[in-house]
């Protein structure tokens, strides 16, 4: 049953009365076998002994679907860190670890009754997590293990925690086109490090670095940070100050992970060595921040500002392209072709 939930078919709400109807036909035949077992004990002469080959293959199987629930659960955790979905991930673990004795030993064994026990634990946690889970606005389906790292940036509390969502609405309130402009990042970069292969761990980090990247903004005075025009040469100095305010903040509120602070202090830099603060060159450069650099350049460049129109999303690839290789990772370029052509394609298909 627990398999059957991963099953794209299976999780749609019309689909729920034929689960429960086949989940009655497994209890009503589990009874109507353990009635004829007890009338006619003899029939039970045919059933395979502990370690018999068939057992042994049964034992193989459960594994299997065990073990795939248990690495869809994992990649869950990863990307959320929330106590439920670990809950999950043990509750799994120990139904896995139920069915060795089941199949192994005999009533008369330790091993057979410390079994069922496994099997209960296991039943508790991840009956328990998963039926909350149903009930939460934002729902991290840890059986499936499906979650997308653009849910993250969506609902940023529930999956990155109160802090990154109080930061944002603090970046908010001091402007609005930058927290836009962070979510907007933080969404293409997310999808990017997908399309990439980025372990779900990265990906959270990611997540979080890019909708913090321009915290430090906060501290820019408002009278630059909203001005309606060019900036001169010493507002933009200041203006190039961010980065280092951005990680000298989230270093002193503290639970930051260093990737998410390098995220912050480093999306400035670019791989010919002529960006700032530091001057990085492209040996220095992780791909998280790659990545990062790539969304935030097409997103300031697609969106208006008061002192130029928006750049189309023509003109802006066709910059990146122009300039892969000496200020952006070509990899992240051509990634993010991809993801806008997806989402392109997506969108012609719902207008039709």
């Amino acid at each position: 049953m627990l398999a059957l939930s991963a099953l794209p078919s299976l999780r749609r709400p019309h689909s729920i009365k034929r689960l429960l109807v086949l989940q009655a036909v497994l209890v009503a035949a589990v009874i109507a076998l353990g009635t004829a077992g007890m009338l006619r004990p003899s029939i039970l002469n045919g059933i395979p002994q502990p370690r018999d080959p068939i057992a042994l293959i049964a034992l193989a199987v459960a594994c299997v679907f065990y073990g795939v629930l248990l690495l869809r659960s994992l990649r869950t955790f990863l990307l959320t860190r929330r106590r439920a979905d670990l809950a999950v991930v043990i509750g799994i673990a120990w139904l896995l670890a139920a069915v060795p004795p089941a199949l192994l030993f005999t009533y008369l064994d330790l091993g057979w009754w410390l079994g069922h026990i496994f099997e209960l634990v296991g039943i508790v946690l991840v009956g328990i997590p998963v039926a909350m889970d149903l009930r939460r606005g934002a729902e991290s389906h840890p059986l499936w293990g499906d979650l997308s790292a653009a849910e993250l940036v969506a609902e940023e509390e529930a999956f990155l925690g109160s802090r990154v969502r109080a930061l944002t609405l603090r970046l908010a309130e001091k402007d609005g086109s930058t927290a836009e402009h962070t979510r907007r990042v933080a969404l293409r970069a997310v999808q990017i490090g997908e399309e990439l292969g980025l372990q779900p761990h990265r990906l959270r980090d990611l997540a979080i670095g890019g909708l913090l990247h321009d915290i430090g903004k906060l501290s820019v005075p408002d009278r630059i940070l909203k001005k309606p025009g060019p900036l001169t040469d010493e507002e933009f100095a200041i203006i190039k100050r961010h980065p280092e305010w951005g990680r000298k903040l989230l270093s002193e509120l503290g639970g930051f992970a260093d990737t998410v602070r390098r995220l912050v202090f480093d999306h400035h830099e670019r791989l010919a060595g002529d960006g700032y603060p530091r001057g990085l060159e492209a040996g220095q450069l992780e791909l998280d921040t790659r990545i990062l650099t790539v969304c935030d350049v097409y997103d300031a460049l697609v969106s208006p500002r008061v002192y130029r129109p928006a750049w189309t999303h023509e003109q802006a690839v066709a910059l990146l392209r122009k300039e892969s290789g000496s200020a952006f990772d070509p990899r992240c370029v051509a990634a993010l072709e991809r993801v806008l052509a997806r989402e392109h394609a997506d969108n012609l298909a719902v207008a039709v």
